[in-house]
């Protein structure tokens, strides 16, 4: 894998949160194994942090590149009012 990710969490219409996590491919990583390394980070985030996200393999540059700090999490859930 490459050093490039984002997390984006969003939350359905029922209520439920959704995390889709876009991972780097990596360069010289071959196209073949994204399924592969996806299924291996599912595994990994479900036994770890108890959470099972959604992970999307995509190629390598696909995720923007910075030389300041990348913007890695996007939270577009509505925020829920505490009472």
């Amino acid at each position: 894998l490459g050093c490039e990710y984002q997390i984006h969490l969003t939350r359905d219409p029922g209520g439920r949160d959704h995390m889709l996590l876009k991972v780097d491919r990596g360069e010289g990583v071959e196209p073949g194994r994204a399924d592969e390394l996806g299924r291996e980070i599912i595994y990994t985030a479900k036994h770890k942090l108890l959470v099972t996200p959604e992970v999307e393999v995509v190629e390598y540059g696909a995720l923007p590149r910075t030389d300041r700090k990348s913007k890695r999490v996007f939270d577009t859930r509505i925020t829920d009012s505490v009472v």
